[in-house]
């Protein structure tokens, strides 16, 4: 919106400046721009704020783009209340031209500074969980494992014996009678 404002500006100081009346649509645009333009950095500040809040460091990095973003909008805006839209200027189309510059390349700067604070945060949240699923994955390979040897513990202390069982039976029925049944249960 800063750099629609910047645009409607110029052409309204260069309507002004031929001596002619400028356009009432430019006049309530730019002033439409500007308010809204000033809602959005606003409200970007406060989402940043809240960014501090819960990672002071990214808070502190991007609180300065957002300042100086703000800044320079809000000098931006009050040119465009105090020259523009009133229409009684007193900067050239250039100053105004350049002023609208500063306040949009300020706002990409707080973009670029945005960006850049969320791809690093979203990596890190990334990198998290991919440990935590590596953690849960490890943690369950464990599990199953200690279950399988639980299980193979179960099932040779149960066949075993059954096994011996099976050939005393053999044997008896063979006719030896003298067959050891090999007890070596502790209980």
């Amino acid at each position: 919106k800063l750099a629609l404002a910047r645009g409607v500006g110029n052409r309204i100081l260069e309507t002004a400046a031929k001596g002619k009346e400028p356009d009432a649509n430019d006049l309530v645009l730019i002033q439409g721009y500007s308010r809204e333009a000033m809602f959005w950095l606003s409200r970007s500040k406060r989402q940043i704020d809240k960014v501090g809040a819960m990672q002071p460091d990214y808070g502190k990095r991007l609180d300065v783009a957002a300042t100086k973003s703000y800044a320079s909008a809000q000098a931006f805006a009050d040119r465009i209340k105090a020259d523009v839209a009133i229409v009684k200027p007193r900067l050239s189309v250039q100053q105004m031209f350049e002023l609208g510059s500063q306040a949009v390349a300020a706002q990409f700067e707080l973009n670029k500074q945005v960006t850049d604070a969320l791809e690093e945060m979203l990596r890190q949240r990334v990198m998290a969980s991919s440990t935590s699923r590596n953690v849960l994955v490890g943690s369950l390979m464990a599990l199953l494992a200690a279950g399988l040897a639980v299980a193979v513990v179960i099932v040779k202390s149960v066949t075993g014996p059954m096994q011996r069982a099976v050939r005393a039976a053999q044997a008896v029925a063979s006719g030896d009678l003298d067959f050891d049944t090999e007890d070596r249960a502790r209980d």
